[in-house]
């Protein structure tokens, strides 16, 4: 293997609290399905493709799927 660093970004996550959120909100991503994301299978994707470093970013719908007041409110709560 070459000595490259490989950088993924943006590596597009859906934490489980967000999906089950967003499943409660019947908000999908554009029509498809919320992707589903775990810690474990990014890092096993990592290591098979030499990927040292990822930067992630939420994935589709995005962290205001529709509702303002309510993306407000839980920025607040947290």
């Amino acid at each position: 293997m070459s000595n490259a660093r490989r950088i993924d970004t943006p590596a597009h996550i859906v934490p489980p609290f967000y999906e089950e959120w967003l499943a409660t909100k019947n908000v999908n991503a554009g029509g498809l399905p919320i992707p589903t994301w775990r810690v474990e299978s990014t890092l096993d994707f990592m290591e098979a493709n030499g990927i040292e470093t990822s930067i992630m970013a939420v994935s589709t719908p995005g962290v205001e799927p529709g509702d303002r007041d309510a993306a407000a409110r839980s920025r607040c709560a947290s």
